[in-house]
């Protein structure tokens, strides 16, 4: 469908009454229940599915109802240029973006994730498409720059929500894991959901990891009324939230981090490898597999995995304010240069080169400095490279 104007849908959202005293009015057909002067408007001026819409809504009044007990929140009027069916969707990653916005503004961020999980409906989910193949990248990637794993001590940025990747290495025989990150997201309940996704694949693991069944089954079996530490404690992990590689003195024999380092700034970069050096052992390495693509796309198909490069800075700040959502934008080759500018050696490095993207960033209009890069290092898609200090 194409529009030949923005439609400009306008919500009101009115804060009503105590919501005893608005059920029991009673209600006459075509009249609204009384409501507070007090009132917020949304105005959205972009192409938008409706639907979508309501899940912006939901958030805000949710929000204000943990933080206004005596009122309930309902919209009352929703007016514009023309209503969206579901099926003209124009930019769902609008909306995507919009959402984790007004999440990155909400106060007691951690207590209400905590709330939520306790109250969700549907369990955790591991990515099995992603996760689970880079944690074999690693061990792979590691074994062909000839380290192994048996009695290592190793050190993962950015375990996010699911400790899937850093379990596998204690399967493949290291001693000792850290999971690191700048935000607590672990609970006792994710770090059992990947234990319990790695027992669902325990012959495959057993194949490629080359250990008995029974030797996988006696570490991930934990039980469950264990404590967070408890956990840790009977996997030989250990969690460092927030993490600073310049003031946690460790000792590692490698540094492990998947589809993470696309999500740290450039500068914050540089000093994470120059910092890390001081922590590496005699012969320790860094592993980093990197998602180069735009990862709005994840949300709405339609958008070109190359279609972040078409924005400057400020205009691309914009759409991260939630961190969550920042990605840097580096391509395989600066992170290249970056680690040799740091003092690495690189020992392997893989790529993975998206055709289709290749060709959207011809036709494309860049920005700035993508506009001079090679057609190739724009359409990486993923790459993986093993890098050791100088």
């Amino acid at each position: 469908m194409v529009l030949t104007e923005p439609p400009r849908v306008s919500i009101t959202i009115v804060a009503m009454f105590e919501r005893q005293r608005a059920e029991r009015a009673p209600q006459k057909r075509g009249r609204r229940p009384a409501a507070d002067a007090r009132y917020a408007q949304l105005l959205i001026c972009n192409p938008i599915n409706y639907k979508l819409c309501e899940q912006i809504i939901q958030l805000a009044l949710a929000c204000a109802g943990a933080f206004d007990n005596p009122c309930f929140w309902s919209i009352v009027a929703i007016r514009g240029w023309k209503m969206l069916r579901v099926d003209q969707v124009a930019n769902r990653w609008q909306l995507h973006c919009a959402v984790h916005t007004v999440k990155a503004l909400l106060p007691f961020k951690r207590q209400l994730r905590a709330v939520k999980r306790r109250i969700a409906s549907s369990p955790h989910v591991v990515a099995e498409s992603s996760v689970y193949p880079g944690g074999f990248d690693h061990i792979s990637a590691l074994r062909d720059a000839g380290f192994t794993l048996e009695g290592k001590h190793v050190l993962e940025l950015g375990t996010g929500w699911f400790p899937v990747i850093p379990l596998m290495p204690r399967l493949g025989g290291a001693s000792r894991v850290y999971l690191t990150d700048v935000e607590h997201l672990l609970d006792q309940n994710t770090i059992l959901v990947a234990a319990d996704f790695l027992l669902s694949k325990k012959e495959d693991l057993a194949q490629k990891l080359n250990i008995d069944i029974a030797g996988i089954e006696q570490l991930l079996l934990a039980p469950r009324n264990l404590s967070f530490d408890g956990l840790l404690q009977w996997f030989q992990l250990a969690y460092i939230c927030p993490f600073d590689a310049g003031k946690d003195l460790l000792s590692v024999d490698c540094i492990v981090s998947h589809t993470v380092l696309e999500h740290i700034p450039e500068h914050v970069l540089r000093k994470i490898f120059r910092d890390t050096r001081s922590l590496l052992r005699p012969g320790g390495l860094h592993s980093h597999g990197i998602d180069h693509t735009d990862h709005r796309a994840n949300v709405d198909p339609r958008l070109s995995r190359v279609d972040f490069l078409r924005y400057n800075d400020w205009t691309w700040r914009l759409f991260c304010i939630n961190a969550q959502d920042y990605t840097n934008r580096l391509r395989h080759s600066d992170y290249v240069s970056m680690l040799r500018e740091t003092r690495y050696k690189i020992v392997f490095e893989r790529k993975f080169v998206n055709e289709r993207c290749a060709m959207e960033a011809k036709h494309m209009k860049l920005w700035g400095r993508f506009r001079d890069m090679d057609v190739e290092d724009l359409a990486t898609a993923w790459s993986h490279v093993v890098a050791k200090p100088c």
